[in-house]
């Protein structure tokens, strides 16, 4: 019996010795979070503020993926070691995130700091994205840049550089001879002047850009579900059109072409 009370008081001492480090490292992951929230950039909240939107704002699971979402749409099969989810396991007192069934994340929804989440969304976008130079496009565009490149970084860089181009065949932006560029998967110098040009002019012209863009990166998905010519093929004996896709989206490329020609 003695040896019994024994194992269990170092049981309940080591729980708690456990419990007060997990209460201070959670006291230094709030107090960080809540000292640098205001210095988070104007680009940034609007940014996170869509994600909220869109992402429900609460940490989930959707349907057949193998772990947590946050409420800013960061997804930690995808990304497992972000600041955030280490905040989120030492909140929940437990780890092994992939196991949690939908009454443990309701639980941990109402424990989380709305703010802490915020900061630690913000510190991994801010590194997700830095490969974009966000002051290079208007506060109109911003959101919409981010959502097409979290989906596909190379295609968002591509259809930036052809969204920005075709802004310049319709005449929409001007360019010396030197100025144009042929787009490519790359943000250059030349892209770089051209979204200074587009960044600076009116907020119809911004629009203008945001269609351009949706326009390029819906090529963009074309292209890659044509890109298999076998697949097409057998694709193509159930859906017929799908042989044409190309076809249909060299011709619209064709056109904007003639533009500067003035055809």
């Amino acid at each position: 019996m003695v040896l019994l009370l024994f194992i269990k008081f170092d049981l309940s001492r080591l729980n708690e010795i456990t419990y007060k480090d997990i209460q201070m490292t959670l006291a230094e992951y709030t107090k960080t979070a809540k000292d640098n929230l205001a210095s988070i950039p104007a680009e940034y909240r609007l940014i996170l503020d869509d994600l909220l939107q869109a992402e429900s704002g609460k940490l989930h699971r959707n349907t057949g993926e193998t772990d947590i979402t946050t409420g800013t749409g960061i997804y930690r099969a995808s990304s497992p070691n972000a600041e955030v989810f280490k905040y989120i396991e030492l909140v929940a007192g437990k780890g092994n995130t992939s196991s949690w069934d939908a009454t443990t994340i309701a639980n941990v929804n109402t424990l989380l700091d709305p703010d802490v989440i915020y900061y630690y969304s913000y510190l991994f976008y801010s590194n997700y994205y830095k490969e974009l130079d966000l002051s290079l496009f208007p506060d109109e565009v911003i959101v919409d840049i981010c959502n097409l490149y979290a989906n596909s970084p190379q295609g968002a860089k591509l259809a930036i550089t052809r969204g920005a181009i075709n802004l310049y065949k319709i005449g929409s932006v001007q360019l010396t001879p030197d100025e144009v560029f042929e787009p490519v998967d790359k943000i250059g110098p030349k892209t770089i002047n051209l979204l200074k040009k587009i960044r600076d002019a009116s907020h119809e012209v911004h629009m203008t850009f945001i269609m351009s863009l949706m326009f390029e990166m819906q090529q963009y998905y074309c292209a890659i579900v044509t890109s298999d010519k076998e697949k097409v093929a057998k694709a193509s004996e159930i859906i017929n059109s799908l042989r044409f896709l190309n076809g249909w989206g060299n011709r619209l490329d064709n056109r904007l072409s003639a533009r500067v020609k003035g055809k």
